[in-house]
């Protein structure tokens, strides 16, 4: 290799310069000292940037709140979301319940449930593996599923 040669990679600000005016390596404000030092923290940077991004996407799942605003119980809720089916047997009236989940697939989202025998159901949203999606469905004891 050559001695005018610049090792490293300028990846958040860091590399190695060698001069061909320069017996030393030179170091400058910014910089990292050495040719597998600076790779090797390059290559650090970039594992630590990837991972920090993985997590975050990882971290990001959907919520759906069902909440029964009448007095009355619903049975035998489902929801159909993102690839996912849940199943609740009864909702009481005034409860809240969460599911939070990540999407497996796209889709649109439909929720079913009975009402003293009577069987009701409305669909949702659109659901994409990457974005984060939050959904209320209210439920009344006219019948009546309100999606927010």
């Amino acid at each position: 290799m050559r001695n005018d040669q610049v090792f490293g990679c300028r990846f958040l600000g860091f590399s190695y310069i060698r001069s061909s005016f320069e017996s030393v390596e030179s170091i400058s404000p910014g910089y990292y000292n050495g040719p597998f030092l600076s790779s090797t923290r390059c290559c650090m940077q970039r594992r630590l940037l990837c991972l920090l991004l993985a997590m975050i996407a990882g971290c990001a799942r959907n919520e759906i709140r069902l909440s029964n605003e009448g007095a009355r119980d619903w049975q035998q809720v489902e929801v159909e979301a993102a690839g996912h089916v849940f199943q609740i047997q009864q909702i009481k009236g005034g409860e809240t319940e969460t599911l939070q989940f990540k999407s497996k697939m796209e889709g649109g989202g439909l929720v079913r449930g009975s009402l003293e025998g009577a069987n009701h159901e409305a669909e949702f949203g659109y659901f994409t593996p990457n974005l984060v999606d939050q959904y209320e469905i209210i439920f009344r004891d006219d019948g009546t599923i309100k999606i927010q």
